[in-house]
């Protein structure tokens, strides 16, 4: 029997629509859209908002998924990093799976498994609103089409209340200690293995200590532009003291240690 071709064109319609929504059944978001709008301090320039989404393996095999981050809009001085069960990534890398530039981190799921997928906002000392699109992929199909998407809107509005704050002016490079400490970031982090300090002082001393209290590094009279080597501490959160010459603590700053494989 010869099939017409309309026949032929119909058939082949119904089976590329039929395999999009097995493929789209695959992965399930929990939620797929997060919005997220926060009053805080920004003269705190180490501040950072989160937002995450569980990807689930609904489907009866094993998948290899990979996620895109794609900057709908973000103000101009804020950066974005995205963090899976695998690593946390710096905030210039954009996927987890583009082999031509050695990034081959695609996430293994197995029939019924999960991950928590985070998003970090640093909008270092500016007021905006950010929307950070996800999509995943699933890589060995034959079809890189898109199965899910998450969507992040993220506004982080100045909670300061410049009335009540008259004083509170430019910071002063010439300045002491105490007005320049506002200006200090740790970056990268998290970080892998050595990090450093954005617009910090002259320092006595660098402490590093863990979620449990305890001083697990010290770096006394450091020079801040050679940075700091934690490549040895576990994956954590920490917390940096910085210490003036006068033995007084002007600054804690936190700091996530975790490993980056590409």
């Amino acid at each position: 029997m010869i099939m017409r071709p309309s026949l032929l064109l119909l058939i082949g319609v119904f089976c590329f629509s039929y395999a999009g929504l097995m493929s789209q059944s695959m992965l399930a978001l929990e939620p797929a859209v997060v919005r997220k709008q926060v009053s805080v301090n920004l003269l705190n320039n180490a501040y950072e908002e989160v937002a995450k989404v569980v990807v689930r393996n609904v489907s009866g095999r094993t998948l290899r998924v990979r996620w895109d981050k794609v900057t709908v809009q973000q103000p101009a001085g804020w950066e974005t990093q995205i963090c899976d069960d695998q690593a946390s990534y710096p905030p210039q890398t954009t996927t987890n799976y583009d082999p031509l530039r050695g990034i081959n981190a695609p996430v293994v799921m197995a029939p019924g498994a999960s991950f928590e997928l985070y998003v970090h906002f640093f909008p270092y000392g500016r007021a905006g609103e950010a929307t950070i699109e996800v999509p995943f992929r699933l890589v060995g199909e034959r079809s890189a089409e898109v199965v899910q998407r998450a969507v992040f809107h993220m506004r982080i509005d100045d909670g300061n209340n410049a009335a009540a704050s008259p004083t509170i002016t430019a910071r002063n490079p010439n300045a002491g200690n105490a007005s320049s400490a506002t200006g200090i970031r740790v970056y990268p982090n998290p970080v892998e293995d050595r990090f450093y300090l954005s617009n910090a002082p002259s320092l006595g001393r660098v402490e590093v200590v863990n979620a449990l209290g305890r001083k697990v590094r010290s770096f006394d009279r450091p020079d801040p532009s050679a940075g700091f080597n934690v490549s040895d501490l576990p994956e954590g959160v920490y917390l940096v003291s910085l210490i003036d010459e006068r033995g007084k603590t002007i600054r804690t700053l936190r700091m996530i240690r975790r490993g980056f494989r590409p």
